[in-house]
């Protein structure tokens, strides 16, 4: 599986699996990754727009934690490091597993509405 490549929904490319974010949503279950590379994920996020980080969360699943936000800020500047890449890595961290359930948890209860709606 590690020289598995997929595609891109965004670029087209074909890319490894590394180049793609974990997702624990229903929605990724067969690679267990997001559809869009972390290349075009970083495209579309403006890092001095806090909307536009918060947008690309909830398209990732990931709850935006203002603490932790404040936090990866410090942290970032500290490494000379991207504000939304090192939210990123803090936000997947054990301590804040049971938040993204929550959010998974929303996003099954959303896509249930769509099937029982359609």
């Amino acid at each position: 599986m590690a020289d598995t490549k997929i595609q891109c929904s965004r670029c087209g490319s074909s890319k490894r699996l590394t180049e793609y974010y974990n997702s624990y949503s229903p929605i990724h279950e067969y690679y267990g990754k997001t559809s869009i590379c972390k290349k075009c994920i970083f495209d579309m996020v403006d890092e001095k727009d806090l909307r536009s980080i918060q947008a690309m969360l909830r398209m990732l699943d990931k709850p935006f934690i203002k603490s932790l936000w404040d936090a990866s800020v410090v942290e970032a500047d500290k490494q000379d490091r991207s504000h939304f890449r090192t939210y990123l890595k803090n936000v997947v961290m054990p301590q804040h597993k049971e938040r993204l359930g929550m959010i998974l948890t929303l996003t099954e209860l959303k896509i249930a509405k769509m099937i029982i709606l359609s």
